[in-house]
């Protein structure tokens, strides 16, 4: 936890400091209000003085005491403010390092840590960290100072108040010692199961519409409840011992009044008339003193209890932050080519299966070329493309673009050369603009520039019906639009960003197919020098491409044209034959 801590600004350190000062402040003041309770009682005991010499004084005391009062809640106000403004953007940059790592790390790492699990660690961890440092500044200065101040205060007075003090400190710890030894088994369960619970509501959110479809309710509802009470047991074991801390505070804190004030009464009793003013003064200054060391015990208790929590939390920050991401950067390469892509005989195993799943995958493309890839669900289309984008990388051989292998350049050199359209089309909350300029910003408010994107991609047919055009806003993940209009935004940001390869995966879908053919003329002709590379799973979507890869269970069993593949390869055959007329085949 406090490794986190070398993360820390120099800006803030300082308001840190600053908070350090005036905590220290606020406390003066608190412990200067007893000794004007002592002045006062001594005061008003004192037979000596007339009534209106006594009146006099007091009037000459509420000054000072006033001005202690202001200063200490000047000095409370400014203490917490900055306690919590280095505090919270710490936080804040921290959550930021947080995320920064997770762009960096592959699909691979993604899986290993989970979606649920990373959105827990970047809230409800990063909340329990603010909470105790936040606390931990405050005690640093307020503990250590009260205590020495209480301490050699009350070590003025009798030994018998001193002994109750003590006592009800020793009590109070022992059940601090109990709740602790109770709650620390469930840490680290809580977090995990917190992780298992967010995952399973991502699942069941994502997937209502199936559920609903197969009348799934009731067993998603159990899983949901097995995962919920899991976790409720955890956290009724972890807090249930906590409720019994303040309870023990407060009754640590109303026993030592008695006791301390029928031992007064006591000592009272035997002392002559002029010490007993004197002596009642002292109690009246003691019991604040004790109930602020009280207090003082109190918070290193606090920061004890939520301890071991942020510990679990700040490991797991930490495990993201010291993970070490499957894919990395290369050292920079310049390209020998434009446009072009080559796989070596490229294999790739899944991370921890003994078997590849891809094996001895080669083929070519260049400049220019539109190249297809079709076959059934599974075969492995997707994970091609991966390998193209290193989302993943080859177990064995070489990926090639633009005559370098791919593990030769930084991500960002490769990524810049290739715009692509996933399976799903992914849309951002925004505007139509803001999606279709995503990864070429600058465009922005150029308007032309955006139109052109949205006529290639076939979108400007409906986006002229919106009154806003392309203002109009985008709800989160594109919900305000069909799966037909959100495939085709998601080709205009395809084509909007400048790159050497457009990669289209299975992005054609959704659309009709008057619609799905217009737009691959309007590729061919506005795109000529770009290398598009198409998988689909429809046969007119790519009967026409430079050459056509037909992959089954991770192995090209075919390439060539449409009508190549027709003669040679039976796979195409059976596909074609389940989607095409025997006028269309024979063709």
């Amino acid at each position: 936890m406090f490794k986190l801590l070398k993360l820390l600004k120099k800006s803030q350190v300082f308001l840190m400091m600053c908070a350090g000062v005036f905590i220290g402040l606020q406390v003066f003041f608190d412990m200067k209000i007893p000794v004007y309770m002592a002045d006062l009682t001594v005061l008003l005991s004192n037979q000596a003085i007339s009534g209106a010499e006594k009146e006099q004084m007091i009037n000459a005391m509420i000054p000072g005491a006033l001005i202690v009062l202001l200063l200490g809640l000047c000095s409370a106000i400014c203490s917490l403010l900055l306690t919590q403004l280095p505090i919270t953007a710490f936080i804040a940059s921290l959550r930021k390092k947080v995320f920064d790592k997770v762009q960096t790390l592959s699909m691979e790492n993604i899986d290993h840590l989970s979606v649920a699990s990373l959105i827990t660690r970047t809230t409800s961890d990063m909340n329990n960290l603010q909470l105790i440092y936040a606390n931990m500044l405050l005690a640093l200065v307020r503990v250590p100072v009260v205590s020495i101040w209480a301490i050699i205060k009350i070590s003025q007075y009798g030994s018998s108040w001193v002994a109750v003090f003590i006592v009800s400190c020793v009590l109070y710890i022992l059940l601090v010692v109990f709740v602790m030894k109770t709650i620390r088994p469930y840490m680290e369960p809580q977090r995990g199961l917190t992780d298992k619970l967010s995952k399973v509501t991502i699942q069941k959110l994502g997937g209502i519409d199936v559920i609903r479809a197969y009348n799934a309710q009731a067993e998603t509802r159990g899983k949901f409840c097995k995962v919920n009470e899991d976790l409720t047991d955890v956290l009724r074991k972890s807090q249930t011992p906590k409720v019994y801390l303040q309870p023990g505070m407060i009754l640590a804190i109303n026993a030592m009044y008695p006791c301390i004030y029928f031992l007064g009464s006591l000592a009272l009793n035997k002392m002559p008339v002029e010490a007993k003013a004197f002596y009642y003064s002292g109690m009246t200054a003691f019991t604040p003193y004790a109930v602020q060391l009280m207090m003082a015990v109190s918070m290193v208790v606090l920061i004890l209890i939520q301890y071991p929590i942020a510990h679990v939390s700040a490991t797991r920050i930490l495990e993201i932050l010291d993970f070490d991401p499957a894919i990395k950067d290369g050292a920079g390469a310049k390209a020998e080519e434009t446009g072009t892509v080559r796989f070596d005989n490229v294999s790739f195993a899944f991370p921890g299966s003994k078997e590849c799943f891809m094996r001895n995958i080669s083929f070519s493309c260049k400049k220019g070329d539109t190249v297809a890839v079709i076959g059934p669900t599974g075969c492995g289309k997707t994970t091609l493309l991966n390998l193209m984008l290193r989302f993943v990388d080859a177990t064995e051989g070489c990926v090639y673009v633009d005559g370098k292998d791919v593990r030769e350049y930084t991500l960002e050199e490769l990524r810049d050369k290739i715009s692509l359209t996933q399976q799903k089309a992914v849309l951002f909350s925004g505007t139509i603009a803001s999606n279709i300029t995503y990864g070429c910003e600058e465009k922005l408010n150029d308007q032309a520039y955006i139109q052109h994107a949205g006529e290639v991609s076939m979108s400007q047919e409906f986006v002229d019906k919106i009154p806003e055009s392309y203002g109009a806003a985008v709800a989160r993940g594109g919900s305000n639009f069909s799966g037909g209009q959100r495939q085709r935004l998601s080709i205009a940001r395809t084509i909007a960003k400048p790159a050497e390869i457009l990669i289209f995966d299975d992005s054609f879908s959704a659309l009709d197919f008057k619609t799905d053919r217009s737009l691959r003329e309007q590729l061919h002709e506005q795109y000529p020098d770009s290398t598009k590379i198409i998988v689909a799973q429809r046969i007119g979507t790519i009967q026409d491409a430079d050459q056509i890869l037909v992959m089954e269970n991770g192995r090209i069993v075919g390439s060539g044209t449409h009508k190549e593949l027709l003669k040679t390869c039976q796979t195409y055959r059976e596909i074609a034959a389940s989607q095409l007329t025997e006028e269309e085949l024979s063709a």
